[in-house]
């Protein structure tokens, strides 16, 4: 079984929003290497063997969507998930607008993005 897990009390806080402006001021360009979130999380879905999110800390935006693709998940008490896309007026990408309302429900999903 494969095994994404949180390292040093955090899984991941998601996308590092201050990385926008560099990009649309075209003075940065994706660095070489880095794969998209929606690649990941495909990957993940689609894989024949399960595979467990072990989330600790903070699970945002990006962060969630892996776990969310993940077969199950498990969570400290202190967890802190959610899809904070929307305070920035961003509408969550990658399938979290999908998964997430499977996961957990309409009312809490939106309460989860809002």
């Amino acid at each position: 079984m494969k095994h994404q897990v949180s390292a040093k009390g955090k899984f991941s806080g998601g996308f590092d929003i201050s990385a926008f402006g560099g990009l649309q001021e075209a003075k940065e360009r994706p660095k070489p290497g880095w794969i998209s979130i929606e690649i990941i999380t495909d990957t993940i879905e689609a894989a024949k063997k399960p595979s467990v999110a072990a989330i600790d800390g903070l699970a945002l935006g990006g962060g969630l969507e892996v776990a969310m693709a993940c077969n199950a998940r498990l969570s400290t008490a202190t967890a802190q998930l959610g899809l904070p896309e929307l305070q920035l007026g961003i509408i969550p990408g990658f399938g979290g607008t999908q998964r997430l309302p499977r996961l957990v429900g309409l009312p809490k999903a939106l309460e989860m993005m809002l």
